[in-house]
């Protein structure tokens, strides 16, 4: 196809400039054809002389209007092998390349071999028409898509915008909730003093009563050891002993402690409070799922229907014209790297399909 385009091309700058001297001499004569091997523009004497002398033997002279009707008639157009100057009549399916009988015979022993006809054609075509127009489509949407792109910038500014606003609010309101805690927690504390001085004050007002009644028993008790006889000591032994246990009882304890303090969690649970709390910026570009545009098959290594021609084992190998041996390898040959077309040949299964299509 290249070749064809810039074949197409050189046409056109011959025909443009058709009125060119002849560059073979020096008679400035009009040129009416080219040579290829000469790169010349040929006026109608060198023409002749390319035709009749030895010297120009295997050039190829083509005139002008030879090179218009041709390039008006691309079925006429033949794709002649750079390096064996044949025609490309052949297709090898493991390369998917095209060959003349030369390329066979030297760069594709053993391959899967298919003649160029009008059905192989017209399959190759389709199949590469499918590929691009689903190159094309896929082209177009990501055109739209580019083209979208400034949109979609807009939009994620006023996702930001909105996002910005929810990010003020929410703090608002855990500031809010912060400060609500911390009035609860002063209240509390209040309310824990208020309840530790209570009894405080019950300790000491009881203390202070039962200091005045042990004062008073000690006392009594202190005059009757000293003054009473000892019959008053006998008939009052049981009552003071008696009193002075209950009064000994009554005597608060000593070492009491008074505890108020405030219990903060540590840094790290601080961290995942907070975490927990303030919530998460989420930013991602979500990409859609693309298919790929190329398609698979496979296809059994010999093939051999609806124009599609199995030439075997090219080269008269151990197997050439032995039914039992079409379709296997060489010993000789590269097994491991050809063995893999064998079985998957997907330009046969795709031809092999366009062709069963066309003629359904």
């Amino acid at each position: 196809v290249r070749l064809a385009e810039l074949q197409e091309v050189e046409v056109e700058k011959m025909v443009a400039n058709h009125r060119k001297p002849c560059t073979a001499c020096k008679s400035e004569q009009e040129a009416i054809a080219f040579c290829d091997q000469c790169s010349s523009d040929l006026c109608e004497n060198c023409t002749t002389a390319h035709t009749v002398m030895n010297l120009f033997r295997g050039h190829t002279v083509t005139t002008f209007s030879d090179l218009r009707s041709r390039g008006s008639q691309p079925e006429s157009r033949q794709v002649i092998c750079s390096t064996h100057n044949q025609r490309m009549n052949f297709l090898c399916a493991a390369c998917e390349t095209a060959a003349c009988k030369q390329c066979l015979e030297i760069d594709h022993l053993n391959h899967k071999i298919i003649d160029i006809n009008e059905l192989v054609v017209n399959a190759i075509k389709e199949d590469v028409t499918n590929t691009v127009d689903r190159v094309e489509r896929k082209y177009n949407s990501s055109v739209a898509e580019m083209n979208s792109l400034p949109d979609k910038c807009q939009f994620l500014n006023e996702q930001y915008e909105m996002a910005k606003y929810r990010v003020e609010k929410h703090y608002d309101e855990l500031r809010n909730a912060l400060e609500d805690s911390r009035q609860k927690m002063v209240s509390e504390l209040e309310e824990a003093r208020i309840r530790q001085e209570g009894n405080i004050d019950d300790m000491y007002r009881k203390a202070q009563v039962n200091e005045a009644r042990v004062h008073d028993a000690i006392n009594f008790t202190k005059r009757l050891l000293a003054k009473g006889n000892g019959l008053e000591l006998v008939v009052s032994r049981k009552k003071i002993i008696q009193q002075l246990g209950n009064l000994s009882h009554a005597i608060p304890s000593n070492g009491h402690q008074v505890e108020l303090e405030f219990s903060t969690p540590s840094k790290k649970q601080i961290e995942h409070f907070v975490n927990q709390l303030t919530g998460s910026v989420i930013g991602r570009m979500i990409q859609p799922t693309v298919k790929g545009i190329g398609a698979n098959a496979n296809v059994n290594a010999n093939v051999n229907t609806n124009g599609i021609v199995d030439h075997g084992m090219i080269g008269g190998g151990a197997g050439a014209g032995n039914p039992s041996m079409k379709g296997r390898l060489n010993p000789n040959s590269q097994q491991d790297g050809m063995s893999k077309n064998w079985g998957k040949l997907e330009i046969c299964s795709r031809i092999e399909k366009s062709i069963f299509r066309s003629k359904i």
